[in-house]
């Protein structure tokens, strides 16, 4: 889904719902481990739907509020809306939030690097993940999917979207052919000594001109530019 998409499924909604607000929320997160932290610059933030609903024609009917954690709304008393900067200062305020989830994120990593990954709980997860999809998924995911895991003797474990299986193939062990992809076999081509090439001559029916001619292992035919005929050359060496 493009921001155009999500800018326009809210704008629908509202379009068929009608409400007297609208309350754009569901973009209030931010990634903070070093793995994901670039995928901040793909969410959708709520001032930015905010201004997508100030250019389209519901905004005649439908007011959109920006609310914050912490925020309020009651049928007595309106909106209670505290003062914030977190739209406009964003990268500051996601840049403090990472340097207090550092360490966490550090533990976890330290945590995770003793933890050897079993081909039983990956079957688990991701077998019931396979059999929660719909039918005939395997007409638009139609190759399966391969997870490399290092630790494991057989490290290519396979998503097999046709048949929803897990697979762990039992030809592709570490060590062996199948497992270096990537090494192929290289030709190189075979150079031939250079030699001289010796002249030959060509002459037109005319015989108005005279040009050398390449060697060639065969007879090369063309045509005289002047008298039209046609002129055939083989070199002496052939």
């Amino acid at each position: 889904m493009t921001r155009e998409d999500f800018l326009e499924t809210f704008i629908d909604t509202i379009r068929e719902l009608r409400p007297q607000y609208a309350i754009p929320f569901a973009s209030m997160v931010a990634f903070l481990h070093p793995e994901s932290r670039q995928c901040n610059a793909y969410a959708v933030r709520p001032p930015e739907v905010a201004a997508a609903m100030a250019g389209s024609d519901v905004a005649a009917t439908t007011k959109t509020v920006l609310m914050v954690p912490g925020d309020g709304w009651s049928s007595e008393s309106g909106f209670a809306l505290q003062r914030n900067d977190y739209y406009e200062r964003q990268n500051e305020w996601i840049d403090r939030l990472a340097q207090q989830a550092e360490p966490k994120i550090r533990q976890e990593e330290a945590d995770e690097r003793g933890i050897a990954l079993t081909f039983e709980a990956f079957e688990k997860h991701f077998g019931g993940f396979l059999r929660s999809l719909p039918p005939f998924i395997w007409l638009v995911l139609k190759r399966p999917m391969v997870f490399f895991v290092a630790s494991d003797p057989l490290p290519y474990w396979v998503l097999d979207f046709r048949t929803r299986a897990v697979r762990r193939p039992r030809g592709a062990a570490v060590g062996s052919r199948r497992d270096r992809p990537d090494r192929r076999r290289r030709f190189s081509p075979t150079r031939l000594p250079r030699t001289s090439s010796p002249s030959s001559t060509s002459r037109c029916a005319c015989a108005s001109t005279s040009r050398p001619a390449a060697c060639r292992p065969i007879s090369c035919s063309g045509a005289c530019s002047r008298c039209a005929s046609s002129v055939t050359s083989r070199c002496t060496a052939c």
